[in-house]
């Protein structure tokens, strides 16, 4: 779970990404959660959560062709 927060001495909750819950079970579908705290940046957590993403399976799939 990533979790995005204030750096000063409050570390106030901001963001925070909950991945597919449930594996055996229909669970909840992954979401990015959003504070109040990050309303005023709301787009520039959504634009860094997507390349986050993107660069994260890209390396994943690097590694899986790495080894094969």
């Amino acid at each position: 779970m990533a979790q995005l927060k204030r750096d000063d001495r409050t570390k106030t909750h901001v963001a925070q990404y909950h991945p597919h819950s449930g594996v055996f079970s229909k669970g909840r579908s992954p979401h990015l959660e959003v504070s109040s705290h990050g309303l005023a940046i709301l787009d520039e957590i959504v634009v860094t959560f997507v390349y986050m993403e993107r660069r994260r399976k890209q390396n994943e799939t690097e590694a899986a062709v790495a080894v094969s």
